[in-house]
């Protein structure tokens, strides 16, 4: 493989895209990353709207890429259920708009593209682990939009473009929003540990059952396709997954014995979903073949490393407020 690729990275401020450039410099030093951010940015990158459709193609004209890492997106559920128009601004249309780019300047370059496990959606009800076959049954707005997008990336990589396309299951670590349930939990009860709030921990279904991946692992599966990309079909869908499910209520159980500040556990009738999917778990057995990738990470690990997050967080707000 080339080390002097060119990668760009849409997306890349991101809770994603912030740890994929430092994977990506640690593992490819000799690579030349260009990372983009979202329009709205606290960071000092490059910006790109991928709704802008004449920026997305002067950017990627620019850019002249190998590979183009598609994570820009809307990526909370609830915040695409709340707006599911721009969700699909964001999710589908700003896809076909790096699809048109790159057909236009870019034809050689594999784009690989950030797709959800989301997209599988009722037919997660048969129970079983779902491998890339599986029918898509999306539903909420958030999973329509990416289904959408996927599609589309399908389509364009059956014509012209070179794609990855990742249905990335549940995965989680530091510096994750707090739109997703771990890092609630985690901050919830940091802020408990240090007297900020009430020992009630507010949670949504407990019940769920999902396949959850550490951060480190999903780089890991992002590393794989660009080092073998050229063993990779025009036209390649890979589920990231850990093959497992575990329910959330384990999980929290399992951030709860990781304290020693008694917490009651408390249902908060706003952070359930509408058409929550009771069992999701994905077969992983195309990606660990193609991209000689195996998920390495112990949930266990996880956790402690979300708790630590948070405390962390916690006492340098609280170091800063002291400064003179």
């Amino acid at each position: 493989m080339n080390n002097s690729l060119r990668i760009l990275i849409t997306g890349a401020d991101g809770f994603v895209g912030l740890h994929l450039q430092n994977h990506l410099a640690k593992h490819l030093p000799d690579a030349s990353l260009i990372p983009v951010a979202g329009p709205n940015t606290s960071t000092d990158q490059a910006t790109l709207d991928v709704t802008d459709a004449q920026a997305v193609a002067d950017c990627i004209a620019q850019a002249q890429p190998d590979h183009v890492v598609h994570l820009a997106a809307m990526a909370a559920v609830t915040a695409s259920t709340a707006n599911p128009d721009l969700a699909f601004q964001i999710n589908t249309l700003g896809t076909m708009n790096v699809i048109r780019a790159l057909e236009a300047h870019t034809p050689n370059a594999r784009l690989i593209f950030a797709s959800s496990s989301e997209i599988y959606g009722r037919s997660f009800q048969s129970g079983q682990a779902l491998d890339e076959t599986a029918r898509l049954a999306p539903a909420n707005p958030y999973a329509i939009s990416k289904a959408a997008a996927d599609l589309a990336v399908q389509e364009a990589a059956n014509r012209t473009i070179k794609a990855t396309i990742f249905r990335l299951f549940n995965h989680t670590g530091p510096g994750q929003a707090e739109a997703f349930v771990l890092p609630a939990f985690a901050a919830q009860i940091a802020r408990i540990e240090a007297g900020m709030r009430a020992p009630i921990l507010k949670v949504g279904n407990l019940a769920a059952e999902r396949d959850f991946l550490d951060i480190e692992d999903v780089l890991g599966a992002y590393l794989g396709a660009i080092i073998h990309a050229d063993r990779l079909s025009q036209c390649e869908v890979l589920n990231i997954a850990s093959g497992q499910s575990r329910s959330i209520q384990s999980l929290l159980d399992t951030m709860l014995d990781a304290t020693n500040t008694d917490i009651t556990v408390e249902l908060d009738p706003a952070r359930l979903r509408p058409s929550d999917t009771p069992h999701a778990r994905g077969n992983p057995t195309r990606a660990n073949t193609a991209l000689d990738w195996t998920p390495r990470q112990k949930i266990e690990t996880t956790i402690a490393r979300l708790l630590d997050y948070q405390r962390d967080q916690i006492k340098t707000a609280s170091d800063s407020t002291e400064d003179p």
